[in-house]
């Protein structure tokens, strides 16, 4: 793999942040999410910013769904409360 026409290869750290970004879709949410973040975070190459906005896209949607379900938790003990 080239970067930008310059003959220089993609350096390591940025293709495995793109690989834990594309594992937090695939198969390890949380972990490879964060491990993509790590790696792709401050990278100037392409490879590892997909990689840390993979990774924070997935972190993002794993948060919203907590926050979903809590929401719901709360919700339905306070319903079953006041049908009491």
């Amino acid at each position: 793999m080239t970067n930008g026409g310059t003959g220089q290869g993609a350096s390591t750290r940025a293709i495995w942040a793109l690989v834990c970004g594309i594992l937090a879709w695939t198969g390890c949410p949380l972990l490879g999410a964060i491990a993509a973040i790590l790696l792709g975070h401050g990278q100037g190459e392409p490879l590892g910013r997909v990689g840390a906005i993979l990774g924070w896209v997935q972190l993002a949607l794993i948060v919203a769904i907590i926050g979903v379900g809590l929401v719901f938790a709360l919700v339905s003990v306070g319903l079953t409360e006041l049908t009491r």
